[in-house]
């Protein structure tokens, strides 16, 4: 028979088996596919509102902004539910990112400039997050309810803001971080995505006022009924360039997180359930393995009698030592 051997911890005696088996109690999350599932859950929370508006009659198939497809029950649930999943994701996404750059920052030469870049970075994308939570939750309103409208489109200004900038940042700190960490291609990708990300979110600003302004020069603006565009409106024209540029923003937005994919193929989350166990354990165990350590402490002090002391201390040191370990 196999002889086992014991070692003596705070808690209880254990076997290295049982030791062995607790160092592998852990739990070993790869975080690359979090991207991919960002994407497809965003992409097709859109395209499900979208569908479900567009056949409920609530809205006309041609270029309606994100937010129409949303506004009306029974397409505003869920576009809260798929929302406020993305941003919840979005949030942990940005905080994995900046973990990672913050490991790997050692190995590059401008450390000090991407220290200062990745904390803004994480800033703005828990920010941008939090615009979206704003978006899922004040959903597009009609009168008589002016402040609903503002809470929405205050944080749809602060989702596409931050995101449009965070995209730029990240393509920064891509650039930094080459050739020690990251290949060129994936710097490449980032800026295409910011500059089309600037450049739509920048025309989407100039082109809804310019049609605030037309529809207020005409005596038509908030005389809508309906979450349409008014086709005999002068301003029809700016009204579908302003929807296409929000989708191209929100699709860029998407794209950014998606190339997250090649940089979590390093990432993992671990979990220690041995650590979970201990921390769940009862006061009885604890005054068990305090009763078991007052023994061994008298047991120590009898032998010390006989014993060499020296000899006694060194084995106590050892003792202790292995405990420390385990």
């Amino acid at each position: 028979m196999r002889k086992k051997v014991s070692i003596h911890s705070f808690y209880e005696t254990k076997t290295f088996e049982e030791v062995a088996r607790e160092k592998n109690m852990y739990l070993d999350l790869n975080l690359s596919w979090l991207p991919i599932f960002f994407a497809l859950w965003t992409l097709i929370g859109w395209l499900l509102c979208y569908t479900v508006a567009v056949l409920t009659g609530h809205i006309d198939p041609v270029l309606p902004l994100i937010s129409m497809c949303g506004a009306q029950w029974p397409e505003s649930s869920l576009f809260s539910l798929f929302m406020n999943m993305s941003a919840v994701m979005s949030a942990f996404l940005s905080y994995f990112r900046f973990r990672q750059v913050q490991h790997f920052q050692s190995r590059c030469s401008e450390i000090s400039k991407i220290w200062k870049l990745n904390a803004v970075g994480v800033i703005l994308g828990v920010l941008s997050a939090v615009g979206l939570l704003i978006v899922a939750n004040f959903q597009e309103a009609r009168d008589p309810w002016p402040q609903v409208y503002l809470a929405h489109v205050t944080g749809a200004l602060v989702t596409f803001t931050a995101g449009t900038a965070v995209s730029g940042l990240q393509a920064w700190i891509t650039y930094l971080m080459h050739p020690e960490v990251v290949d060129m291609w994936i710097f490449w990708i980032r800026i295409f995505i910011a500059f089309i990300s600037t450049g739509t979110y920048i025309t989407a600003i100039v082109v809804g006022k310019l049609a605030h302004i037309e529809r207020a020069f005409n005596g038509t603006d908030g005389d809508r009924t309906d979450f349409n565009w008014d086709k005999d409106s002068p301003s029809y024209p700016l009204d579908l360039t302003l929807a296409a540029c929000e989708w191209l923003v929100g699709v860029a937005f998407v794209a950014y997180f998606l190339t997250l994919y090649p940089d979590f193929k390093r990432l993992s989350l671990r979990h220690c359930f041995s650590h979970t166990h201990r921390s769940l354990r009862t006061d009885s165990d604890i005054e068990n393995s305090t009763l078991i350590s007052s023994q061994i402490c008298r047991q120590s002090s009898v032998r010390s009698a006989t014993v060499n002391p020296v000899a006694v201390q060194n084995q106590v040191s050892n003792r202790s030592s292995q405990e420390y370990q385990q």
